[in-house]
């Protein structure tokens, strides 16, 4: 009889087993039943917000549904973050920077979400290109120009960054330089980089898509890509590696997140999509026209980087202290 029993459980768990894997199989297969949303933490021109629609635009193709852009920026990342959660709908997909798991949980004392339970890791998509720039008012043509002219004259820089990373990398580095420097919030980093054309501010660290504009006007001058490599939008630019400064180059990755109620089957087929659109050629040159390069990676891949980050980033968010 116990042989009896045993078997019909070991049975049973097998069939359970694969129903669940049936189940998760079909959900896929279904999905997406109606028009996909992705919300994006930024304004709509800006750097991750063109990657996404970039991504958006293939994949529905892809998947036969539209694929809708949200843009709700503000309160780095956490409005948008705050929206998709509250949404709980496997049809409503975040895109955001990577930092919205490594970098909030240790800048933000209390979200209003669970990063670990409520943002599901799903894949990467591109690096967004960041470069640092100054108004050409200031004469400043190199990062070590830069520092010495600072500490020259205390205080009398202003600066800007786009939000998260960016702002604590750069942050990281004003301190351990004892760079004496004024930060300068905006709500929008589009009007930051205006006020950097114009000279009310005089060094910014933002995406490269976002400083060309204003580069090419002839009003600010680029000084480095925070990066190991050149970037192929501005292959005369020097890296940070090659200025000297590798403390400022900094992973800027597009991410795409499920919610917590998100099956396992339909993360994995969307994880899988991303990637196949990831590597058409097409997109890869878009993105490189876009100061972007594309970044390949699995749930698991993700979820690494983003544990790997989140401890690189803790030194400097203990320092700096929490966000204001």
């Amino acid at each position: 009889m116990t042989v009896r029993l045993r078997g019909w459980i070991g049975t049973a768990g097998f069939a359970a087993a694969l129903t669940s894997c049936l189940m998760s199989s079909a959900g896929a297969q279904s999905w997406p039943a109606k028009a996909v949303k992705i919300i994006v933490p930024v304004a709509a021109g800006t750097a991750t917000d063109i990657t996404a629609r970039i991504f958006g635009e293939k994949l529905a193709a892809k998947w036969g549904q539209p694929v809708i852009i949200e843009n709700r920026p503000g309160a780095d990342g956490l409005v948008a973050i705050g929206s998709f959660v509250s949404q709980r709908d496997p049809h409503t997909l975040l895109f955001s920077f990577s930092t919205a798991v490594s970098l909030n949980p240790l800048i933000h004392p209390k979200l209003s979400y669970d990063p670990d339970a409520d943002l599901v890791p799903i894949t990467t998509t591109a690096e967004v290109v960041l470069a640092i720039a100054v108004n050409n008012a200031t004469g400043v043509k190199a990062v070590a120009q830069l520092v010495e002219q600072i500490q020259k004259e205390p205080g009398k820089y202003n600066w800007a960054a786009a939000p998260g990373l960016p702002r604590y990398v750069f942050e990281a580095f004003r301190a351990a330089a004892k760079l004496d420097m004024v930060y300068v919030p905006y709500n929008q980093t589009g009007t930051a980089a205006q006020d950097l054309g114009a000279g009310r501010i005089q060094v910014m660290i933002a995406a490269v898509s976002t400083l060309l504009p204003i580069v090419q006007a002839g009003q600010t001058r680029f000084l480095a890509v925070t990066s190991n490599d050149r970037a192929k939008m501005v292959p005369d630019v020097l890296s940070a590696t090659e200025a000297g400064y590798p403390s400022l180059m900094i992973p800027a990755l597009g991410c795409v997140f499920g919610g917590r109620d998100m099956p396992a089957g339909v993360r994995d087929q969307i994880a899988r999509d991303v990637d196949a659109v990831a590597a058409d050629n097409g997109v890869v040159e878009r993105l490189a026209q876009a100061g972007q390069t594309v970044r390949r990676s699995t749930p698991a891949g993700l979820s690494r980087l983003l544990a790997e980050q989140r401890t690189a980033l803790a030194p400097i968010a203990a320092a700096l202290g929490p966000a204001q």
